[in-house]
């Protein structure tokens, strides 16, 4: 009788079935990661997304990595929230700064909306690891400091918090954060998912139509209506900032960060970017108290770090037609206070450029 010989066989865990159809699906993930890198299909695709759900931030982020990658010499960055968006011109502080003397000082306005100092103090941290600014501008008012909730505020505070690609960036690693940083396909697919969202798309093209590529906002808040106080019902928030006014531990912690960031390689400058005269009436306890209980507190805070404080007021008086709304300069007053910056920081710094 024959001895029947063992044979060797492989048994599929799950079967033959599944396993093919892994293997064709990581083939299938694997090419279409490869076509997404493709430089020319990316001209034709609207961004990946980092997943944050803010499309304003969304599209000041490609923004800025746009406008670094085209000028190496990029050397100033500009933060703040929409104030600073659409208050400081990037062209007209260079031309002012090398007309009264300064070295060349190219900056991108990465203002970014609803932001406050907490949330600046991580977009300064974001900013810094891209590239290696010499100088760091700051514009921040009252709002930028004050306690106040709302929902919009808190969803924007969860954002720079939370999100997965934000925390994975500064250093805590998240598997979404990974694959947001390092996957094209996975970029992209955020893109679909926020596409989904007509709000969201509406918003973030909007914002991407207003916005110049130095990052600075060349479409004036408010349909340019000038310093017009808007209702207390519209915007509960604005009044609770101002006509309440008391500092957050939170975003004095959020400033003191971005101020400990000055060194013997980066300076710090804090401006404090002004308001109209209607605007500063609603602050507890009206115009002669705005100076003793925000301004100066400020100022002293601000030099007590070794940065450099500015008050735009000084650069005024600007007209009614200076104004977008409440507390956005439009593009005309934005030239007024960013020629203006330019030649104070002509004076003040003497190597700024590398």
């Amino acid at each position: 009788m024959d001895e029947q010989r063992p044979t060797l066989q492989i048994t599929w865990p799950f079967g033959l079935t599944p396993a093919l159809a892994l293997l064709l699906l990581a083939t299938s993930l694997g090419l279409l990661e490869g076509l997404l890198r493709i430089p020319a299909l990316q001209a034709l695709l609207p961004p990946p997304s980092r997943g944050t759900g803010h499309a304003q931030f969304e599209v000041q982020y490609q923004n800025f990595i746009r406008y670094q990658r085209a000028h190496p010499e990029l050397n100033c960055i500009i933060m703040g929230s929409s104030q600073t968006w659409a208050g400081i011109d990037p062209e007209k502080l260079r031309a002012a700064y090398l007309e009264a003397g300064g070295q060349p000082l190219d900056c991108f306005n990465f203002g970014v909306q609803v932001i406050t100092s907490a949330e600046a103090a991580t977009l300064a941290e974001l900013a810094i690891r891209e590239t290696s600014p010499r100088v760091v501008i700051y514009g921040l008012s009252v709002r930028d400091l004050a306690e106040y909730e709302g929902s919009l505020i808190n969803r924007v505070s969860w954002v720079f918090q939370q999100n997965p690609w934000i925390r994975y960036r500064l250093g805590t690693f998240t598997l979404s954060g990974w694959l947001t940083e390092h996957s094209a396909a996975y970029g992209y697919y955020l893109t679909f998912r926020a596409r989904l969202s007509e709000a969201e798309w509406r918003t973030r093209q909007d914002a991407a139509a207003a916005t110049r590529e130095d990052g600075f906002r060349v479409v004036p808040f408010g349909n340019n209506v000038g310093p017009i106080l808007p209702d207390r019902a519209i915007l509960p928030e604005f009044y609770d900032a101002l006509g309440d006014y008391r500092p957050s531990p939170e975003r004095l912690a959020g400033l003191d960060q971005i101020l400990s960031l000055q060194n013997e390689n980066l300076r710090v400058i804090v401006i404090e970017v002004p308001l109209p005269d209607a605007t500063i009436a609603v602050f507890s306890g009206g115009k002669e108290a705005y100076p003793v209980l925000f301004s100066q507190p400020l100022r002293e805070r601000v030099a007590a770090s070794g940065a450099l404080y500015l008050n735009g007021m000084d650069a005024g008086p600007f007209p009614d037609e200076e104004w977008a709304d409440f507390d956005h300069l439009n593009t005309d007053g934005a030239s007024h206070l960013s020629r203006w910056l330019g030649e104070r920081l002509a004076e003040e710094l003497t190597d700024a450029a590398p």
